[in-house]
């Protein structure tokens, strides 16, 4: 089974980052590892059992994670964008109790990000791009 995410933001194009239009009733991204999907909805980070496609069950809710807006995976963390609050880490070694590890206040809003080895790149909309390693004990 694959699990696909699709997520589409539209602006004016007016370089506003503003991210209350962001706020609805979906899931904006997520990460399947083994039989769980990690996905996040701008508030929360809800960790669901799919190894049943037809009784897919919650497992976990996170607060606390600030906005997240996109997700990564680096070994057994969850790196979020999570708007104001910054680079997030969440710890999800256990599926049924993820818990916030680490976080990194930046110099933009996060809107998105991306690893690539030990790199972070977040896209901070008008703020540009930050390059976060996430070996370093603090980020």
């Amino acid at each position: 089974m694959r699990w696909v995410l699709v997520d589409e933001v539209c602006g004016n194009g007016d370089g506003n980052d503003d991210v209350q239009p962001l706020y609805a009733p979906m899931f904006r991204d997520g990460a399947v590892r083994g039989n769980q999907l990690f996905t996040i909805d701008a508030t929360h980070l809800w960790s669901l059992d799919v190894s049943n496609a037809n009784a897919i069950t919650r497992s976990a809710l996170l607060t606390g994670v600030g906005e997240p807006l996109a997700m990564a995976t680096w070994h057994d963390e969850l790196v979020l964008a999570s708007g104001r609050e910054g680079l997030v880490l969440v710890n999800a070694a256990n599926p049924a109790a993820p818990e916030r590890s680490r976080s990194l206040e930046l110099d933009g809003i996060a809107f998105d990000v991306e690893v690539a080895g030990d790199d972070a790149f977040v896209s901070l909309g008008t703020g540009g791009l930050a390059d976060v390693d996430l070996a370093a004990s603090s980020p």
